[in-house]
């Protein structure tokens, strides 16, 4: 097992993020083998891999550091392509993750503010680089030959780290670092995102937008704008935390602003006797979606904080058994009160589905769920390294049926894929690791009595099937889905069957 290397380059991923339950599947599955093998040699590693060299080797272009360009030396978009990248942002992207007012953005860009304004010609080339991902133009491209270069021309336009270490931060900085960590979350080099947030957070603080305080007018286009990039960088860096492993920047007990108003962009100003900042009664709010989200990043955090911390002896109340379980059993009860709130428009079976724009929210915030009940029930099932049960909770039960649930939810999404759904793949990657590892499993002590392996294939083809999609417009993501072929593989598992057959 020592020579596989999961492609993590160096970089430390700590227990709940993907890699490492990806790890205890392959640990699943060889063990299985060995006892298959009757005492032979099991074959070499690289006989059993069969990974894409595009997906496992740095992309040529992420190694090329650029000259710092000034605003005259930036290359935008042909008009044509500019208008439809930006409308693309704003449908594919913008609507889960608010961070720009669309008519504010839309009446600088007329004006022609990215051709006087560096900080908001920045923001727009990374506006282009985000939608490029979303684009089948081949002219978002930096390489034709590789699909993958969408959008890098205009991301390496921006020098994100040239900031004013003197100055105090503006609305501009922050929404810089939202954008270009939102961009290289979808890059080969994700782990770069995680620390980009963590540095937006720190010149957050430092003008104390994370205190309620500090905001004069919460009526006001600018001070509501602050909140949004103040929340963005939140749950990137939590959602980023727990897929790596990793220690938030900041937890809830240092917050006390409000999370954003569940307003569309469009009712910020007042209009016609109607006050500013108030949504239709009869009209659900896009941002309904991404304040949800941000209450679900809540307990990814607390999760984070308790269950995975390092060194529990530091934290109040522990007490060995009883103290986990209560933990335990206090995060199931806030996430069974998560979904009890939410709002119909976004219930699953999702009763807002004639609208694409919440049928996608709906899809990504329940496989983030998901996804959280699978990080937080993970640590407790049972292994050879940790065979005897230490809460009354069937964590193994709830991983496997939360993750057949989430395949379930993201196949619905790659059937009818109207916008891009935003993080739906993360849910898909925890689902298919459980679905394989139960497969391994299934017969010992560890596992299930037996298992269903045509059902469990079929839901392992569904969230498959999503990683498919977004492989192209996230690179790292098809390194995931190398590794999910090798875990299905049938020529290593009698009675397995291979994806796709």
């Amino acid at each position: 097992m020592s020579n596989l290397n999961l492609g993590t380059g160096g970089h430390f991923y700590g227990r709940s993020s993907v890699f490492m339950h990806i790890q205890a599947a392959v640990d699943r599955k060889f063990e299985y083998l060995s006892s298959k093998m009757e005492g032979e040699p099991l074959p070499p590693i690289e006989d059993l891999l069969h990974f894409r060299p595009e997906y496992w080797q740095p992309n040529p272009w992420e190694l090329i550091h650029p000259p710092k360009r000034q605003l005259h030396e930036f290359e935008f978009p042909p008009n044509d392509l500019f208008d439809s990248l930006i409308n693309i942002y704003f449908l594919s992207n913008n609507c889960h993750f608010p961070l720009l007012h669309r008519p504010t953005f839309e009446a600088n860009y007329r004006a022609g503010l990215h051709e006087t304004s560096q900080p908001f010609a920045e923001v727009v080339l990374l506006v282009c680089a985000i939608a490029s991902r979303c684009c089948d133009d081949p002219r978002v491209l930096l390489d034709p030959v590789y699909p993958h270069s969408a959008g890098w021309k205009y991301y390496e336009q921006v020098n994100v780290m040239d900031r004013s270490l003197v100055l105090p931060p503006t609305l501009l900085d922050l929404q810089t670092y939202v954008l270009a960590s939102w961009y290289l979350l979808e890059s080969s080099c994700n782990y770069a995102a995680w620390a980009l947030t963590g540095i937006g957070l720190r010149m957050a603080q430092d003008v104390g937008a994370h205190r309620k305080k500090v905001y004069r007018n919460p009526m006001a286009t600018e001070d509501e704008s602050w909140k949004r990039a103040f929340w963005c960088l939140i749950a990137i860096d939590r959602l980023a935390s727990s897929t790596m492993g990793r220690i938030p920047a900041i937890y809830d007990s240092d917050i006390d602003v409000e999370l954003p108003l569940e307003v569309d962009d469009e009712y910020w100003t007042a209009s016609d006797g109607t006050p500013a900042f108030t949504q239709p009664a009869d009209k659900p709010a896009q941002a309904t979606a991404f304040v949800r989200l941000l209450k679900l990043s809540s307990i990814i955090a607390y999760a984070l904080q308790t269950i995975y911390a390092v060194n529990k002896s530091q934290l109040r109340g522990v007490g060995g058994v009883t103290w986990e379980q209560q933990v335990l059993a206090e995060i199931d009860t806030m996430l069974s009160k998560w979904i009890e709130d939410l709002p119909p428009h976004l219930q699953w079976p999702n009763q807002g589905s004639e609208h694409p724009i919440f049928f996608t929210q709906s899809t990504s915030i329940y496989a983030i769920f998901y996804h959280t009940q699978i990080i937080v029930h993970h640590p407790f099932i049972l292994t050879p390294k940790r065979p005897v049960p230490i809460t009354p909770f069937p964590s193994h039960q709830i991983c496997v049926n939360a993750a057949r649930s989430c395949s379930h939810v993201v196949d619905a999404y790659r059937k009818r894929s109207v916008y891009f759904a935003p993080w739906c793949v993360v849910g898909a990657m925890s689902a298919v690791v459980v679905l394989l590892e139960n497969l391994w499993t299934s017969g010992t002590q560890y596992g299930p009595a037996n298992v269903d392996v045509a059902g469990t294939m079929e839901d392992v083809q569904k969230c498959n099937g999503v990683i498919a999609i977004v492989e192209r417009r996230w690179p790292a993501i098809g390194k995931m889905r190398d590794i999910v072929e090798f875990l299905a593989a049938s020529s290593t598992g009698p009675g397995i069957p291979r994806l796709g057959t």
